[in-house]
């Protein structure tokens, strides 16, 4: 222990270089998050559920396509659809 109260080491101050931060390494890091958070997302919008006692009408550009049942059923985000449901 020094006079000031303080403790020290051979060589005096630590003589390890700083690192330096990896911005490549955190930008692909952050890319492959927001990644990972867009494909979650979108395979969680793929699927909708019809009630019991229920019929959805799914159209595809304004045109009746299919008339889905009772259940959960999967859906392709990338052709414009909607799903109206009748009791």
């Amino acid at each position: 222990m020094d006079e000031n109260g303080t403790y020290s080491w051979p060589g005096g101050q630590n003589t390890r270089p700083k690192k330096k931060p990896d911005f490549k390494r955190a930008g692909r890091t952050v890319i492959a998050v927001i990644a990972a958070l867009l494909v979650l997302a979108v395979a969680l919008t793929c699927f909708y559920t019809v009630d019991d006692k229920q019929q959805a009408v799914v159209t595809t550009f304004g045109k009746v396509t299919n008339v889905t049942e009772a259940g959960v059923h999967f859906t392709s985000l990338w052709v414009s659809r909607r799903w109206r449901r009748w009791t």
